[in-house]
């Protein structure tokens, strides 16, 4: 009894001598998401549901100050749109593999559905300086009780659903 109990001990910890952590899926520099048309609020919940959904994937996400800190030192302002050059520059610059570059095109109610949707596109930058890795583009509906839809913001689960949609795709390819 003692033996077998010895063996399956050193089975074990054989296995756990030989047993990798899981490794992250790539380093990623989130850039804030920029705003065309849309209640201010919004780019910080975009914000926290791209980091959740990217970490959820095993990503490691450098912080957002580090990543602010590199676009003032690069003179990039974020409060404008970002064309695929700078983001491979952020790229570089950072030292990670992928950046993600969230857009928030506008909140308001659709043309057809008459629903409150916030459109949202991302654009992935990977080692390509010409050509995004993965794009995508879409029109989250959400709950909103206001008045007018010019103050909304998307709700943390409806940006939740956002964000896993949004980046889909680009976890297929990043795999």
């Amino acid at each position: 009894m003692l033996a077998r109990t010895l063996g399956f001990a050193f089975v074990f910890l054989a296995a756990l001598a030989v047993s990798r952590p899981a490794q992250a899926a790539g380093a990623v520099a989130l850039m804030p998401p920029y705003i065309s048309t849309a209640a201010a609020g919004n780019g910080a919940a975009v914000d926290a549901a791209f980091r959740r959904s990217l970490e959820r994937q095993g990503f490691q996400v450098l912080p957002a100050s580090q990543v602010s800190e590199e676009l003032r030192h690069l003179k990039i302002d974020p409060t404008k749109p970002q064309a695929i050059a700078t983001l491979a520059k952020v790229r570089e610059s950072l030292g990670v593999d992928y950046v993600v570059y969230p857009r928030i095109l506008a909140v308001g109610q659709g043309a057809v559905s008459k629903e409150v949707q916030a459109t949202i596109l991302v654009n992935v930058a990977g080692t390509s300086k010409g050509s995004y890795l993965h794009t995508r583009q879409i029109a989250q509906k959400f709950s909103h009780s206001g008045p007018s839809t010019s103050g909304a913001v998307i709700p943390a689960g409806a940006a939740d659903l956002a964000a896993a949609e949004l980046l889909k795709g680009f976890y297929e390819k990043a795999k």
